[in-house]
């Protein structure tokens, strides 16, 4: 077996996803070229019509990897270490030999093409089989990095993120490395933000995931929409996202006229507006869990296909009889029955945090070329919020604004306009993704608001002369569709799903175990004899606990349940580099006893929902 066949077998182990990148890999666009030095050290160099750039000392490359390695200090356990380039390997190596067994090395490389190279001329299998090491290579725009890096960065590595960028590969790779970086800092804050949801619709995300669960299990994903699109040619059929902004007003009457021409995507809060319209949505897009449970009123609500997570509104989906399309379904619990059946991880849309960056990141994902925005105003635009046919179901424009932070922007005619932080944080989503697509007609046909850079303005009038010129007919494509699940992995899964109490019951038994530990390790905290061998034999008592709970699917569920003790405990023992062991015992014990009043939690909540009970 050859160097790169042993590279490449054990990617193929640990990184089944860089395989595809791979095979896929076209002509590098900048040339990768080696050149050997006096002693025999083979160094990565790039030309371009710039001149050449050395990826490694051509002189000293050892010298210089452990130069690298010596600029990123290590001071905390679970740190992780974000890397753009793989270059040779050598400044990789040379940092992971600094860590230790808690520390992350997520590997990023632009170039698909360069990386086949590599895997001919170096061996990597010591760098790809150490299993502190992720790695991807590829677009940096790929749903599939941004996945990794969800799947990297918890809450508690939220401030233990060490970006690092190879020797000449932002020079190189400018935009790929920009993004890479922007996708960590999106990640961080996103975390920051899901903690607050966490503490304030616990209980709600709750109540909607368990009825989410069996309804997931009868009903449909994203994925089958991109597959079934993918053979259809839609190349000149645009889809339009309709959002609830003011300006929607202006241009809602002429919606039909779209229907059956173009893909119709109706965000929730829009969904009375796009009704009074006259006009059938082909998809309505809901990921709030609250605002759901203020439409279930709506006529015409009922029959519309929606797209949904499983946090989605609980209320919205019980009461619509369309077609449930899920995506983003992160919760490993969940995501098992998927990877059981062969049904792959999902689709995962990216997100800045609106209903409306959803919509955007579902039309990009199916297919569509041309993306044409209405309602989207991202400003309050003649004083007010929403369009008229969200009376009910927000606050009054007024209350809306009080307490938030106002900025302005600009807006489609130059002027400045007032807007809130969160929607211009919407707003700055929207560029960002417009610049990493550049393949993409973005048209904003709001006719008001924010100016969004990267789009090209127009009337929606134009929009339906110019572009609706086609015929679609997604009632067609929705109608082929057949639910993910066949009858009888539907019953499978639910007899798994009855199993759950028990389960919970022997979590609770491990939890006990490591309550127990911790109050062994108080106590030889407190004593003044400190035996090293009992010390020892205690901690490896929570090691054997922690790594129970690690490989556990029910964790993410339950700590809906103790979100708060779960935070409370990160920032002492993440966020501290010196944490007293008195100090970690108060805080492991707590957050143990916290699950176990969480699995009993959990155990009463599905005692009440006939689904759950067993078959």
């Amino acid at each position: 077996m050859d160097r790169y066949q042993k590279n490449y077998k054990i990617i193929e182990e640990r990184f089944p996803d860089v395989i595809s990148k791979l095979k896929a890999a076209q002509t590098a666009q900048i040339e990768l070229v080696f050149v050997e030095n006096e002693n025999k050290d083979c160094i990565p160099f790039a030309k371009t019509e710039q001149g050449e750039y050395r990826l490694n000392s051509y002189y000293e490359p050892l010298w210089a990897a452990e130069l690298f390695a010596e600029r990123y200090v290590v001071d905390s356990d679970y740190k992780v270490y974000a890397i753009a380039g793989l270059s040779d390997g050598k400044c990789i190596r040379q940092l992971l030999q600094k860590l230790d067994d808690t520390n992350i090395v997520l590997i990023y490389e632009p170039d698909a093409a360069w990386l086949d190279k590599y895997l001919e001329i170096y061996d990597y299998t010591d760098i790809f089989s150490d299993t502190r090491v992720k790695f991807f290579t590829g677009s940096a725009e790929d749903g599939a990095l941004e996945k990794l890096i969800v799947n990297t960065i918890n809450y508690a590595k939220r401030d233990l993120v060490e970006q690092c960028i190879l020797p000449n590969y932002d020079i190189l790779f400018p935009k790929q490395c920009e993004v890479f970086i922007e996708l960590l800092v999106q990640r961080i804050k996103w975390l920051i933000f899901q903690r607050a949801s966490y503490e304030e619709f616990g209980s709600k995300y709750l109540d909607n995931l368990y009825y989410a669960i069996p309804d997931m299990m009868k009903g449909y994903t994203v994925d089958q929409l991109v597959e079934y699109l993918a053979k259809m040619d839609i190349s000149n059929i645009p889809a339009i996202i309709v959002s609830a902004g003011p300006s929607l007003d202006k241009n809602i009457h002429l919606l039909k006229e779209a229907k059956g021409k173009a893909l119709i995507i109706v965000v929730d809060a829009a969904m009375r507006s796009v009704v009074r319209a006259g006009v059938q949505p082909d998809l309505v897009v809901s990921v709030d869990p609250v605002i759901g449970m203020k439409m279930v009123g709506i006529e015409g609500i009922e029959t519309p296909n929606l797209v949904v997570m499983p946090l989605s509104a609980r209320e919205l989906i019980e009461k619509n009889q369309g077609k449930h399309f899920y995506h983003s379904i992160s919760y490993p619990f969940v995501q098992q029955f998927y990877w059981k059946e062969g049904k792959g991880d999902g689709v995962y849309l990216a997100s800045g945090g609106s209903v409306a960056n959803d919509a955007f990141s579902l039309a990009v994902t199916l297919g569509f070329r041309t993306i044409v925005f209405i309602g989207q105003d991202l400003a309050f635009t003649g004083g007010r919020v929403y369009t008229k046919g969200i009376e009910d179901m927000k606050k009054p424009d007024e209350d809306l604004t009080k307490g938030s932070i106002i900025v302005t922007v600009e807006g489609i005619h130059g002027e400045e306009l007032r807007t809130d932080i969160k929607m211009e944080q919407y707003l700055r989503w929207f560029e960002r993704e417009i610049k990493k697509h550049p393949e993409l007609e973005v048209i904003d046909a709001t006719e008001g608001g924010a100016r969004i850079q990267g789009t090209i303005l127009k009337t929606f009038q134009e929009v339906l002369d110019e572009k609706c010129i086609g015929k679609f007919d997604m009632d067609a494509v929705t109608a082929e569709l057949e639910p993910v699940f066949t009858k009888e992995q539907q019953e499978n899964i639910h007899r798994e799903l009855c199993q759950i109490p028990k389960r919970l019951e022997e979590l609770k038994v491990i939890f006990h175990k490591g309550v127990a530990a911790y109050d062994n390790l108080n106590r030889w905290a407190g004593s003044k004899k400190k035996d090293q061998k009992e010390y020892d034999r205690i901690c490896q008592e929570i090691a054997v606990v922690d790594e129970e709970i690690a490989k556990e699917l029910l964790i993410d569920i339950l700590t809906l349940y103790n979100a708060k003790e779960n935070y409370e405990t990160d920032d002492v023992v993440f966020a501290q580099t010196d944490v007293a062991v008195e100090e970690l015992a108060v805080q492991g014990k707590a957050l143990l006893e916290s699950y176990c009043k969480a699995a009993d939690d959990m155990i009463e909540d599905l005692s009440k929902i006939p689904y759950y009970k067993e078959m």
